[in-house]
């Protein structure tokens, strides 16, 4: 096997890996918030896309700092 094709079976590996802890996480706060509201809830969506994205900023903020090879 090549080294472009262990290139991207390893990058398959974690997309999928990636898609399964994504739907296991999206699946897990459906219950939380059904439990927590007794329904489904636009604010704690809301609230969850907005934590989301200030996650990903201060990652990508942080990466920006580092040192690069």
């Amino acid at each position: 096997m090549g080294r472009w094709s262990r290139q991207i079976l390893n990058s398959l590996y974690v997309i999928i890996g990636v898609v399964f802890i994504w739907r296991g996480a999206w699946a897990l706060l459906d219950i939380f918030e059904s439990y927590l509201f007794g329904t489904m809830n636009i604010g704690f969506s809301l609230a969850l896309i907005i934590i989301g994205a200030a996650l990903i900023y201060l990652h990508d903020h942080r990466y920006d700092k580092m040192d690069h090879f």
